[in-house]
Parts: C-alpha cells; sequence; structure tokens
C-alpha cells in the first residue's frame, strides 16, 4: 500500500482574551473580545452582574452578552471528539429557516437568579434579544425577544435541598 503523508504546524483560527473581574462588592464583570480567522473582530460575552441584591442570594442579575444557563456549558468540553454533545442545543427542526435561535449561543439580554447556599438548587429567567425569529420576521421589527426559565432543584432521599 503506497501512499502519502502530510503534517502541517499550527492552525490559528481565532483568539479569544477573556477578562473577568470584581468591579465592587457585589459587582462582577466579564468581557470576551473575539478574533475570527477571518480577521473580523466582536464579542463572544461581554455582561456585567450584581449580586445579593437586597441581601439574598436568590436575586442576582446579569445584563449584557452572556451563555444562558444551562445544563452543561457547551464551552466546556465532556469529549475528546469535535461534536462533544451538543448537537441539541442548537436543534432546527428539518425546513425551518425563520426561527434558528441556538439554544448554545451566547445572548444578548438579562437575566434574574439564584442559588442556594451550595447551589444545589438554583433557578434563572433570561429574557434574550434575537434577529432570527418568526415574530422578529413576521412583524419586521427586525428584534423579538425569547425567555429561557430554569429551575435546577436537588433531591437526596425525596427532599429538596436548601
Amino acid at each position: 500500500m503506497n501512499g502519502r503523508v502530510t503534517t502541517h504546524g499550527f492552525d490559528l483560527s481565532g483568539f479569544d482574551l477573556w477578562s473577568a473581574g470584581t468591579l465592587f462588592k457585589n459587582i462582577s464583570f466579564s468581557v470576551l473580545p473575539a478574533v475570527e480567522s477571518s480577521g473580523a473582530l466582536g464579542f463572544e460575552a461581554a455582561f456585567v452582574r450584581f449580586d445579593n441584591l437586597k441581601g439574598s442570594r436568590w436575586l442576582n442579575f446579569k445584563i449584557g452578552k452572556f451563555e444562558l444557563d444551562n445544563m452543561i456549558s457547551e464551552k466546556r468540553f465532556l469529549f475528546l471528539s469535535s461534536n462533544g454533545g451538543y448537537q441539541s442545543y442548537h436543534f432546527v427542526p428539518p425546513g425551518e429557516q425563520l426561527n434558528a435561535f441556538g439554544l448554545g449561543d451566547n445572548q444578548l439580554g438579562a437575566e434574574l437568579s439564584g442559588h442556594s447556599v451550595n447551589s444545589y438548587t438554583r433557578y434563572g429567567v433570561a429574557e434574550a434579544m434575537t434577529r432570527t425569529s418568526l415574530l422578529a420576521r413576521r412583524f419586521r421589527s427586525g428584534k423579538s425577544v425569547c425567555s429561557d426559565w430554569v429551575f435546577t432543584p436537588t433531591l437526596v432521599k425525596g427532599r429538596l435541598l436548601p
């Protein structure tokens, strides 16, 4: 069997420079500018979060462009394959072209969230603006709002953990 093997070096498919931190007590930020392989510059994420509103860990408010509270973040690879198992976050029914909202994509919007002492139980309510929804196209507004509601309880022996 004769064949030819070709090897290459690095592929700089893009560049991200993540910065996150605390601005003041209970006010944090995250900024993730990205340079694509085409040279285009954009922001994958940029948000400000206000924590412990009214002294409660159950009231936190985030505004900007951020990842929705999915079961597992697609930004963290679970497998060594290229697909990572996140296809359901970007599922669009065959033939659908008007409502191509990607649950795994970072969204521009606002989120109210909270959690228990150990974060075993948490909730999140996010409102995200999108240009790809059926409503945005039907009413020609160019934008619409999608809601993402998440409640993650933890049960041990049939009892909800605080």
